[in-house]
């Protein structure tokens, strides 16, 4: 590793203190009001919804901090196979997807149900981002590589 690499990277402790923590109080305010409204439903009971929900809010907000502590450059150098990754778990949607509520849209992990649409989104995101974060300033509105980014959304769609 370079000398200017070491100097870059930030602790753990300044990415912590660099969060957006009002972004992250009203997300898990808004979190905590789903899971009181499901306690509300169940007439002040946690099971069977709310308790389910909190137990994903609360994975939920470990991944976020977990994603939010890689740098920037990880996501950039794995962003053309998350979207590859991405476009096989639609595949393997079609082929052994779970139909549930008349769609066929999940994919039965044994464990966990995953709609592999919504990861896909932001697999896209990244793919994009990629791609014309490496493509020079006065080709990005040429009709000829635009292409590329048409395709890569036309695809999975």
């Amino acid at each position: 590793m370079s000398l200017s690499y070491l100097s870059m990277r930030a602790s753990w402790r300044d990415k912590l203190v660099s969060l957006n923590w009002l972004l992250v109080v009203l997300v898990a305010g808004l979190c905590l009001i789903g899971v009181m409204a499901l306690y509300s439903v169940a007439e002040g009971q946690f099971a069977p919804w709310a308790n389910r929900q909190l137990y994903r809010v609360i994975f939920g907000f470990i991944v976020m901090l977990g994603v939010a502590f890689i740098d920037v450059r990880h996501w950039l150098t794995f962003a053309y196979l998350l979207f590859i990754l991405g476009l096989v778990s639609l595949l393997g949607v079609e082929f052994y997807g779970s139909v549930q509520m008349g769609a066929r849209r999940w994919l039965d992990l044994g464990v966990i149900y995953v709609q592999p649409s919504e990861p896909m989104r932001i697999a896209l995101i990244l793919a994009l981002a990629r791609y014309y974060h490496n493509l020079p300033p006065e080709r990005v509105s040429h009709p000829l590589w635009t292409l590329m980014p048409i395709l890569m959304i036309l695809v999975p769609g």
